[in-house]
């Protein structure tokens, strides 16, 4: 049996969205369905680099030392792609011999307790100052130029998705996680719009979940039945504090043999 012989499958943002509607059981009609999850997918990946889990990003950056110059921005190039350092050695190079000594990093509070920050010499600890436009700060300070050259390996920031025909940056091993990332981002987004039961023996509530859960219905026991909510754009999550997005069914009266089957129909609550 002859294979394809190909490793090129790749999506691009349009069919990721498409992707994960189809998986919450919805189309993609609209638009603003796609500008909203759009702007899902971006959280998204601002979520995963939160979590340090885009390691395939991670950069080698290089800063000259400047004598009596201790605070440097860790990229020239784009100041604000930085996520974090995850470890730097110093190189020194004297008569075209270098020399490599790891830095060892300090915390906010313990490079604070640094007294003598205008302390010169050789440095060899680093702490990373994670504001808008992430810096280094070394210590002790420089006390050359042109000799001393620090290395880093950078967690960068993953390209935004802007378009629809654009790819994304990430391997393909993380496609599914992506997909099932974007799809439950979704969900979150969707009223129910009808509910169909049939239960015997109990009741079953559904509730928005949250720190004080918020009732969305009570069904009756040994009933079956059918709501429509969809000429009202279906029933929002009203939940206040704590809301997660979740439906919690709870069951009233249950004995054994009792059993339940519902079937919710989400839809966007615009």
């Amino acid at each position: 049996m002859a294979t394809s012989n190909s490793k090129d499958f790749e999506l691009d943002v349009a069919e990721y969205i498409e992707e994960a509607f189809e998986r919450c059981g919805l189309e993609l009609r609209s638009g603003y369905d796609l500008k909203s999850a759009t702007r899902s997918l971006n959280l998204l990946l601002a979520d995963w680099a939160n979590r340090g889990l885009n390691q395939w990003t991670i950069k080698e950056k290089t800063i000259d030392m400047v004598a009596n110059d201790n605070s440097y921005n860790i990229d020239s190039t784009n100041a604000t792609a930085p996520i974090d350092v995850l470890d730097a050695f110093i190189r020194e190079t004297i008569n075209n011999e270098t020399t490599d000594i790891p830095l060892t990093r300090l915390s906010r509070s313990e490079y604070s307790h640094i007294t003598t920050k205008s302390t010169t010499g050789k440095p060899n600890q680093f702490f990373v100052d994670k504001q808008l436009t992430p810096s280094i700060s070394v210590w002790p300070t420089p006390d050359k130029s042109s000799t001393y050259v620090i290395h880093l390996n950078v967690l960068t920031r993953m390209d935004d998705a802007d378009a629809a025909t654009n790819n994304l940056d990430i391997p393909f091993r993380f496609y599914p996680c992506l997909t099932a990332g974007l799809a439950y981002y979704m969900s979150l987004k969707r009223a129910p719009e009808r509910i169909y039961w049939a239960t015997v023996g109990m009741s079953v509530k559904l509730e928005f979940d949250a720190t004080s859960n918020v009732l969305l219905i009570h069904l009756p026991a040994d009933s079956t039945g059918d709501e429509y909510f969809d000429l009202f754009s279906g029933i929002p999550n009203n939940a206040g504090s704590g809301v997660t997005g979740d439906i919690d069914f709870t069951t009233v009266g249950h004995s054994s043999g009792d059993a339940y089957n519902i079937i919710l129909v989400l839809n966007k609550n615009y």
